[in-house]
């Protein structure tokens, strides 16, 4: 389990892992609106600040299976791009 902070702004982020070995993975981003350094949620544990999964599944009504957002690094490692969804 790795966490990368980055400060928010308007444009688009890029942001690196270090992985140990090749494998499947999957990332989950937020938009820390508060500052809290954690991810609010609402009553039914969904977030409330902007969230995103990678392989971007389509909205959900509650978590997504982990082979939804799974994707496989190989060779150099893989490129993905995670759209943050309103709550």
């Amino acid at each position: 389990k790795q966490r990368i902070r980055v400060p928010a702004s308007v444009e688009q982020h890029t942001v690196c892992f270090n992985l140990d070995k090749h494998g499947t993975y999957a990332v989950a981003a937020f938009h820390d609106i508060d500052a809290n350094r954690k991810l609010n949620r609402r009553w039914n544990l969904l977030p409330d600040e902007p969230f995103g999964l990678s392989n971007n599944p389509q909205q959900f009504k509650g978590l997504p299976k982990f082979s939804d957002s799974a994707f496989t690094t190989e060779g150099m490692g893989a490129d993905i791009s995670i759209d943050l969804v309103q709550p």
